[in-house]
């Protein structure tokens, strides 16, 4: 590995690091008691995903311009704290999943 490819692998590892410590910082932020993020339907902190309560999750990505980069909503829910607190919670793939089963079943069942 040359001079050139370690020093562009270093940065690439510090940026990670940074977009990875966003998407923790906003999981912590959304969590009730602060410290480390946890899931609002089972209380794991591993693997959290961040759920849009109101399922707009597709029409806020594209009105806020983050597309699918996760530490990109995290530095959002960052700076926009109290309309996120609002609308995103942190739950883990398994509740995330049940959650939007259950929100699809209550539409379909209001048509």
């Amino acid at each position: 590995m040359t001079r050139r490819e370690k020093k562009q692998a270093k940065r690439l590892t510090r940026i990670r690091n940074w977009q990875l410590n966003q998407i923790a910082k906003a999981h912590s932020a959304l969590s009730i008691t602060g410290g480390t993020g946890i899931c609002v339907g089972c209380g794991t902190t591993k693997n959290l995903q961040f759920h849009h309560i109101f399922g707009d999750g597709e029409q806020h990505r594209k009105d806020t311009g983050v597309g699918l980069a996760t530490w990109l909503l995290a530095s959002w829910i960052l700076r926009n704290l109290f309309y996120a607190v609002e609308r995103i919670e942190s739950r883990c793939p398994k509740c995330h999943g049940k959650a939007d089963a259950n929100r699809r079943k209550a539409l379909k069942q209001a048509a």
